[in-house]
């Protein structure tokens, strides 16, 4: 399948929010916990821009209005600022898709979020991902993914 991503407005997140919250709840980095306070952060999120959501659509679909049909999966995105480092990155706070995307449709995608990551001073792309597939993709595009995410309970 050949993809594009276009973000989301604010009205358009309202629009198939339905969805969108299944993106949270199933793909949402490991830190998040399902709860209905969180879900309406997240919300809160997408609506201010703190938080951007990426639907992707056929490439060449141009549709005028963008309804559930053309929107084959969705992107979540942040900037992660350390502030101790002064770093940027452009972190992937969730992805879902509703049919199998090949490695042509990654590689797409990625060019699409490099430039934005670009755009807004990021140095790198990052997320979570314990998905061997996920794994290697990233690896075959000379990404590192060798680091874990430890977490304990308090």
């Amino acid at each position: 399948m050949k993809v594009r991503i276009i973000e989301l407005t604010p009205q358009q997140i309202v629009e198939h929010w339905e969805t969108v919250c299944e993106v949270v709840r199933l793909s949402a980095v490991p830190t998040v916990y399902d709860s209905p306070e969180t879900v309406g952060n997240i919300l809160e999120a997408l609506i201010d821009g703190r938080l951007s959501c990426w639907g992707m659509i056929d490439r060449d679909d141009r549709p005028e209005k963008i309804e559930d049909t053309h929107i084959q999966g969705f992107i979540l995105t942040t900037i992660a600022h350390d502030q101790i480092a002064n770093i940027r990155n452009l972190l992937i706070y969730g992805v879902w898709s509703r049919h199998f995307l090949d490695e042509e449709a990654w590689a797409s995608i990625y060019v699409s979020l490099r430039r934005y990551g670009k755009d807004k001073t990021c140095h790198s792309i990052i997320g979570y991902s314990k998905i061997p597939r996920v794994i290697n993709l990233v690896e075959k595009m000379q990404g590192d993914a060798s680091e874990r995410l430890i977490q304990l309970a308090i």
